[in-house]
């Protein structure tokens, strides 16, 4: 394991929307050594990074966060030890107990909180008003699925900067389509579909 012996002022750890967006604003208010660690091999919004000159670490799974004697913030990942002045945790774990404001007959072809094993060429609805939401319709388009958002109530102003600029892209490109004020009531099964 390497040591980096770069003293970043902020390290983001996660390239969720949100995770981007705190990395960008932070970058425009004058931080200038923003890194980003990610457990992933890619981020859905590279330009982002590219345009504000980000750095980034891919395939970094955090095991540590800690202090040293001299107040730096220790990061620990798999790959590397950092030092920063403040880190800001931006990555979105699993909820276990989450579940849909909906009735939901969850099986293969449907699913809670993660994405399905084949979505290329398949039409998909994908159901939340958050950067989440966002996120999830944006791999979907990009492994080629024919996605809606049933959004009732998404207001992209109060998404992060990321993920609503990301929404707008997926439109914008016909990429996905966006319903604004519908939501199902529920889903389920009929004659085995």
């Amino acid at each position: 394991m390497a040591e980096d012996t770069t003293t970043h002022d902020l390290i983001v750890i996660g390239a969720t929307a949100g995770g981007l967006s705190v990395a960008e604003a932070a970058h425009r208010a004058g931080i200038e050594r923003v890194f980003i660690l990610d457990r992933g091999d890619s981020v859905l919004m590279p330009e982002v990074i590219s345009r504000n000159d980000l750095g980034i670490g891919y395939g970094e799974l955090v095991s540590l966060i800690d202090v040293d004697d001299d107040g730096m913030i220790i990061v620990q990942s798999n790959r590397r030890r950092r030092k920063a002045r403040a880190v800001i945790i931006g990555e979105r774990t699993y909820l276990h107990d989450s579940v849909p404001p909906i009735e939901v007959a969850a099986n293969e072809r449907v699913t809670v909180d993660n994405l399905p094993a084949r979505a290329g060429d398949a039409d998909v609805m994908v159901i939340g008003v958050s950067d989440h939401a966002v996120e999830v319709t944006a791999q979907l388009a990009a492994a080629g699925a024919n996605v809606v958002l049933a959004a009732d109530g998404l207001d992209p102003a109060r998404l992060s900067p990321v993920a609503g600029e990301m929404l707008a892209t997926l439109e914008r490109e016909r990429r996905a389509t966006v319903l604004y004020r519908s939501t199902p009531n529920a889903i389920g099964e009929r004659d085995g579909f």
